[in-house]
């Protein structure tokens, strides 16, 4: 329901659309078409000589409008119709006649597009008695307002949404307790706290910062990451929402565009672990390692422990 000018209620509103849609197919610059009319109509008790009732027509798409042209096409408003601040009837001599839309208008200007909605001000001045509006809701033989639309959408984006994670262990590293040593196997903790000792021992220290992975969670890692490679160069429109996300997710995880997480890892059966380390100069990391019977194997994952 919508007031007008007087505080009088709506008492009539009825709403079509007669669509006659273009669905463009997707191609290179993933835009879709919309041709169609909507017809509106809507009544209010006449309030004073000059007064105005106005309802708000909001129309909201699939996607965010790229372009947009409207006409009002055809309609009879009671008394004088307008569309925003748009005359866009005859001004007929006061109770002889209503006002009628005779040729079709442009009215885009009177348009305020917001992300995937339009909205306009459909309104009719009273110049007589009775009821105030546009169409048939005011008498039954008289014509909607009509309005022809011209739309580019922004096609929808063509990556994939990211899986949402639904393992238990997984969210509870999604949530931040992304540190669980408890699962690494006997093996590797009996190593891992040996070379904790080491580098205490040599005056330095080491920092664990990852140990055992939920298999699901390696995945979401390894799709967020080939997500990312997908998006960051990506200027769509439509994937415009999906490339924030994923970038937050990005750097949330601390991933490295030169390293795509494995799809099967040795974190997710327990039996690695990643560290920082600060020791004096000359000791040696991997002198350390060796003693605790652990290497580094990737010479680009230097921070990646494993059993010997």
């Amino acid at each position: 329901m919508h007031a007008s000018s007087n505080g009088a209620r709506i008492v009539v509103v009825a709403v079509s659309c007669l669509a006659l849609c273009s669905l463009a197919p997707r191609a290179a610059a993933q835009t879709t078409t919309v041709n169609d009319f909507t017809e509106y109509t809507y009544a209010v008790p006449a309030g004073a000589l000059g007064s105005f009732a106005d309802y708000q027509v909001t129309r909201t798409f699939d996607t965010s409008i790229v372009s947009l042209r409207l006409f009002i096409v055809s309609g009879r408003a009671d008394d004088i119709g307008y569309v925003g601040s748009r005359l866009v009837t005859t001004v007929p001599p006061m109770c002889q006649d209503v006002g009628t839309v005779t040729s079709e208008q442009e009215v885009t200007d009177q348009v305020t597009i917001n992300g995937k909605t339009a909205s306009f001000l459909l309104r009719a001045q009273e110049n007589c008695c009775c009821v105030t509006g546009w169409g048939s809701a005011t008498q039954g033989d008289r014509a909607n307002a009509r309005f022809r639309w011209q739309v580019t959408l922004a096609g929808a984006c063509a990556v994939a949404p990211l899986t949402e994670v639904t393992d238990p262990q997984a969210l509870s590293f999604e949530q931040g307790n992304t540190l669980d040593t408890d699962n690494l196997t006997s093996a590797m903790q009996t190593a891992l706290s040996c070379l904790l000792r080491e580098a205490s021992r040599s005056g330095g220290s080491l920092t664990v910062n990852s140990a055992f992975r939920p298999a699901a969670y390696q995945q979401h890692l390894r799709e967020v990451w080939d997500r990312w490679n997908e998006l960051r160069n990506s200027r769509d429109p439509a994937c415009a929402t999906l490339r924030d996300q994923v970038q937050q997710e990005f750097q949330r995880h601390h991933l490295l565009l030169s390293q795509r997480p494995a799809a099967s890892s040795a974190h997710t059966s327990g039996e690695a672990f990643d560290a920082n380390w600060s020791l004096p100069s000359g000791v040696s990391i991997d002198t350390l390692a060796d003693h605790c019977h652990l290497k580094r194997p990737y010479a680009n994952d230097p921070v990646h422990f494993i059993h010997q």
